[in-house]
C-alpha cells in the first residue's frame, strides 16, 4: 500500500486514547486514496487487508473499536504471496478466509484442509510462524492438483480472490 499510500508510513497522533476507527480517519485525511483500499463499503477493514496495533491484529483485540494509544505503532498491509507452480504460500490471509474463497469456487472439503473441485483439487496446511519484528504471520501453504487445464483455472480464480485489492 506504499505507493497509493504516498509512502510507507504516515504519522498522526491521536488526542489521547482513540478507537481505531478513528485512527483511520486520521490516516485518511492525509491520505484519502487509502480509505477503498483499508475500508469496504460497509466501513469495515477489508477482509483480506491486516491492521495491527504493536504486532497484535485488531481482529482479536475489538475490531475498529480497539483503542490506540498516542505512542502505539499501527501497521496496515494487504497479504503477500510467494510460491512456485507447484506450491503457493499467503501471509496475511486467514484460513477462514480461503475456506471461504474455495467453497465459492465450488470446492468442497473432503477432509480437513483437503478441497475438490471440478477437476482440481487443493490442500492447505499452516507453515511454521516467523517473527518480523513484532508481527506473526502465519503461512498458509496451498498445493493445488488435478487436470492440467482445470488447475491453472482454479488457480488464477483463487489467487484472484485471495490478492483482490493488494498494494
Amino acid at each position: 500500500m506504499r505507493e497509493p499510500g504516498g509512502g510507507r508510513a504516515v504519522e498522526v497522533t491521536p488526542d489521547g486514547s482513540a478507537p481505531m476507527r478513528a485512527v483511520l480517519e486520521l490516516v485518511f485525511a492525509r491520505r484519502p486514496q487509502l480509505r477503498s483500499l483499508v475500508l469496504d463499503e460497509y466501513g469495515q477493514v477489508q477482509a483480506f487487508v491486516n491492521v495491527f496495533v504493536n504486532g497484535r491484529s485488531i481482529v482479536d483485540v475489538d475490531g475498529l473499536d480497539t483503542l490506540v494509544n498516542p505512542e502505539d505503532r499501527v501497521a496496515i498491509f494487504p497479504p503477500v504471496a510467494g510460491g512456485n507452480d507447484d506450491e503457493l504460500v499467503l501471509r496475511g490471509v486467514p484460513l477462514w478466509l480461503l475456506r471461504e474463497y474455495l467453497a465459492a469456487m465450488g470446492a468442497a472439503e473432503q477432509v480437513a484442509g483437503k478441497f475438490a473441485g471440478e477437476g482440481w483439487s487443493v490442500r492447505m496446511r499452516e507453515g511454521e510462524t516467523p517473527t518480523t519484528g513484532t508481527l506473526r504471520l502465519t503461512p498458509i501453504h496451498v498445493e493445488f492438483a488435478g487436470e492440467r487445464e482445470a488447475v491453472v483455472a482454479a488457480r488464477e480464480t483463487f489467487m484472484k480472490k485471495a490478492m483482490r485489492g493488494g498494494g
